[in-house]
């Protein structure tokens, strides 16, 4: 149990264990490692990897091959590998490895033991993180450039949003009570850290959790629709009592950019984008190995763009592997879920709420680098793993979908 539930308490401390060093690397890297050593030990002591999970895995898990591998030879004309290239590899790699830990562990098990388990996992991260804000929001909102007030920062607050956003709107979605209100104050951290990409992200995710829940059940829709209207008004109330910074972060800046007549802050995307496609062009097809993106940003540090970035470091093929990794689970989980609600199985909202968690992170990855930090990939990677092979024991997804698989007994709690 304490496997699932580990990545999810680890990455409710969002950047804070940043701040601390163990020796010659933070204390969050030290997490990082510790975490890729636990999954590793997990996955051994599970010791059955169905095809099917193997299957879903080889395209992302030739991704971080080709990285690594392409990384041996260009390492040594950056002068070695910096700190930049270490986190980039150490990110992917917990990525990976969670979604193996989650899917292997979920195949081993009925999503009616999965699914205690990362509901609790879900509610110690909810309890830690939203008091890390709670914390940090009196301090007051943060304007533009001064994400260093909070605690933690208000970015990587609102990139971990992400998953716990999806996951409780996942739960609304199916009826679970008191999931809606979680969400809500997922999505007021969201706005109280002035988060362009993940605001944008959370309101597509609860459109589609809208459009789903009137899809299952229309009735129900209409009659919870006075609360979702109810959870919007809260949060245009706090737009208008923040105004000011709002307009500023959202429509100023020192670059801007016309949208249908509208002036919209980039904060210097149109800027660092073309300096990272010069580079990039240098090495298209092979790439220029972890971290050199960052080398070639200078002052800029990030591209905030994920598949620029995965471009400029893997080439073609680096991006073209995780964006078809990417696109395979989405498409698995689409199926898994839909067929899992047609056959009434038990917790769909499993799939659900992955499906969503992917959705976001691959919209999140065109504005923003979240796929970099390991609070973010720790949670994500482990409930999407966890997703893809909840059916496998209960034997009861669509036979095009999945191979035949003599699953193990159920693991204990």
């Amino acid at each position: 149990m304490s496997l699932l539930v580990v990545p999810l308490v680890i990455a409710a401390l969002v950047d804070l264990p940043g701040d601390f060093r163990a020796g010659s690397i933070s204390v969050l890297g030290a997490l990082g490692a510790l975490q890729v050593l636990i999954a590793v030990v997990g996955l051994l002591l599970v010791g059955v990897y169905p095809r099917t999970v193997l299957s879903l895995f080889w395209p992302y898990g030739l991704f971080v091959a080709w990285m690594f591998g392409r990384s041996l030879f260009a390492w040594p004309f950056q002068g070695g590998p910096d700190q930049g290239a270490l986190q980039n590899g150490m990110a992917y790699t917990l990525f990976g490895i969670e979604f193996l830990l989650g899917a292997t562990v979920a195949a081993a098990a009925t999503s009616a033991w999965v699914m205690p388990v990362l509901r609790r996992g879900f509610f110690l991260l909810d309890v830690i993180a939203l008091v890390l804000v709670l914390i940090s929001v009196p301090q007051g909102l943060p304007g533009s450039g001064f994400d260093g007030e909070w605690l933690v920062s208000p970015r990587s607050v609102a990139l971990l949003a992400i998953v716990p956003i999806s996951w409780h709107l996942a739960q609304w979605t199916h009826g679970v009570k008191g999931a809606g209100l979680r969400a809500l104050l997922w999505v007021l951290a969201v706005f109280a850290s002035l988060s362009r990409t993940v605001t944008a992200v959370a309101t597509v995710t609860f459109l589609l959790a809208m459009l789903v829940q009137l899809w299952l059940t229309p009735g129900k829709f209409v009659r919870r629709a006075p609360l979702a209207a109810m959870g919007m008004l809260i949060v245009g109330l706090l737009i208008l009592s923040q105004q000011s910074a709002f307009y500023e972060r959202f429509f100023e800046g020192y670059t801007r950019y016309e949208v249908g007549g509208v002036s919209i802050s980039t904060s210097g995307r149109t800027k660092m984008w073309p300096i990272v496609f010069d580079s990039a062009m240098q090495h298209p097809i092979l790439g220029g190995g972890l971290g050199s993106s960052q080398i070639a940003m200078g002052e800029y540090i990030q591209a905030h763009n994920e598949y620029l970035r995965v471009w400029h470091d893997g080439g073609i093929i680096g991006v073209g592997l995780l964006v078809f990794a990417f696109i395979t689970w989405l498409l698995q989980l689409r199926r898994q879920y839909a067929w899992a609600v047609k056959t009434s199985h038990a917790h769909p909202e499993i799939e659900l709420a992955a499906l969503f968690t992917l959705l976001g992170i691959m919209l999140a990855a065109i504005t923003d680098n979240g796929f970099m930090y390991m609070f973010v990939d720790a949670p994500a990677g482990l409930l999407i793993g966890a997703a893809c092979g909840v059916r496998l024991f209960e034997d009861s997804a669509p036979a095009r979908s999945f191979a035949v698989v003599q699953p193990p007994p159920p693991l204990e709690a």
